[in-house]
């Protein structure tokens, strides 16, 4: 049995696409240093690839990035941690932090605009970040396909 994400047959000669689209390799490699960004800018444990994988897999299903967050916040808990415990963030430390994500994400968003979602979509199973994001993908966005 196959999923959603396998079982088409997808000619990338008939598809129109804009500026960058060259192959989905240069588009995975392209995608990949954004995505490495986004975890750079987070906490950086096992857990944040999880969570660029949620906000992938919805991308992949033609949502935002938000839709597919699984905290409240982008962030999980917005503070730092110094050893002993988390120091809370301040109201500015949590816009800034907000504001730095959102254009990160808007990056991987345009990305997928100016390539297709299906097109998108292989660049992001080629990419190193495809585990969880084609997981999740299946699991929670192509049930009711």
């Amino acid at each position: 049995m196959t999923h959603a994400l396998c079982d088409h047959a997808y000619d990338y000669c008939s598809q129109t696409v804009t500026n960058s689209f060259t192959a989905p390799r240069q588009t995975a490699a392209k995608l990949n240093l954004i995505l490495d960004s986004i975890w750079r800018s987070g906490d950086r444990d096992e857990c944040s690839i999880k969570h660029i994988g949620h906000a992938l897999a919805a991308l992949m299903a033609g949502k935002t990035w938000r839709e597919g967050m699984d905290y409240f916040t982008p962030w999980g808990y917005p503070g730092t941690w110094t050893g002993d415990g988390f120091r809370d963030w301040t109201p500015k430390q949590i816009e800034t932090a907000e504001a730095k994500l959102t254009v990160k994400w808007e990056k991987v968003t345009r990305l997928r605009d100016e390539i297709g979602k299906r097109a998108f979509q292989d660049a992001v199973t080629a990419s190193k970040y495809d585990f969880y994001a084609t997981a999740y993908f299946v699991d929670y966005w192509t049930a009711n396909d």
